[in-house]
């Protein structure tokens, strides 16, 4: 089944969920228009595949599917998204970004470490994602410490050298090739001096060949189901002129990079490197302790690296 068959199953429950919530969540919800980036010719990446058509296309794609989103990916990215949280180690009064912040899952978690002294801004291209997020920051009372924003992080509606931190979960290989570069210089631009910079996305590092070319190959000739592929991210990262203090692989059914970065003060010693690996099904024993040295960075660690 199609994400859009599904979500054409769940419209009525989407409906009557907006109409229960008849009180709308205090956030600040800007609608950040750029023709030039929202509408525009179908993309192809630098291997050829093609890209979900326009960004308006894209952009209604998702709205579509919003509403079956955590059904769809929540329980495979939520362990993703934890292990992230942790190597970004947000900290009361921290300014954050969250690019591609979704359902609103991992931004309500930022928000709630930040305190009531802190900010976190959620940008999306969808507006439906943003309802969702609206409803679940209003639900933890977390209103008053967010700003959402519907926009493109190709052209970022941040100031220079305003975010303490920004996160990506499974959002940079949404974006061309082209792009890819596009996105990390506004990361770059919007984050303060020794700013961090943490992102999540499918790898092309220590990939299984037959199930990433299986990936790939229904990316490149079905993107309306298969809306991602694999990246070179750390490569990516390196590039954009990033500083990377810790890297972990993880291992499921298809790899999966996670990277803290730091953006260069022009005073910078060279970084100590953590670079971890783990397999999904061998991370615990059954009495629940972590098996093996090629743990992840605990909180402590990454504190260290910043």
């Amino acid at each position: 089944m199609l994400y859009e068959d599904i979500a054409d199953s769940v419209a009525p429950a989407k409906d009557a969920l907006y109409s229960s919530h008849a009180k709308r969540a205090h956030c600040q919800t800007n609608d950040h228009k750029s023709h030039r980036h929202l509408q525009g010719e179908p993309a192809k990446d630098s291997e050829g595949s093609q890209l979900l058509k326009t960004k308006d296309e894209r952009r209604k794609f998702y709205d579509k599917i919003a509403p079956c989103y955590d059904l769809l990916a929540e329980r495979s990215e939520q362990p993703i998204r934890e292990t992230a949280f942790d190597m970004l180690s947000p900290a009361p009064g921290e300014r954050i970004l969250e690019i591609g912040c979704g359902t609103g899952h991992l931004l309500s978690r930022v928000a709630e470490s930040v305190g009531e002294e802190g900010r976190v801004y959620g940008i999306d291209i969808s507006q439906e994602m943003l309802r969702l997020t609206e409803l679940v920051v209003e639900a933890k009372k977390l209103s008053s410490r967010v700003e959402l924003v519907r926009g493109d992080a190709v052209s970022l509606p941040f100031d220079d050298d305003m975010m303490d931190a920004v996160i990506l979960c499974f959002t940079l290989e949404l974006f061309d090739s082209a792009e890819i570069p596009q996105v990390l210089a506004e990361c770059k631009r919007v984050l303060r001096p020794d700013g961090r910079l943490v992102v999540a996305a499918l790898s092309k590092e220590g990939r299984p060949p037959l199930v990433a070319k299986a990936f790939e190959w229904t990316h490149r000739h079905f993107p309306n189901f298969m809306d991602c592929r694999p990246i070179h991210l750390e490569r990516s990262v390196e590039e954009a002129g990033f500083i990377i203090g810790a890297d972990h692989l993880e291992h499921s059914w298809m790899p999966v990079e996670i990277i803290l970065a730091h953006k260069s003060s022009g005073e910078d010693q060279p970084l100590r490197t953590a670079k971890t690996e783990s397999m999904k099904l061998d991370r615990t024993d059954k009495s629940g302790s972590q098996q093996g040295a090629s743990a992840m960075p605990t909180r402590e660690q990454v504190h260290e690296l910043r």
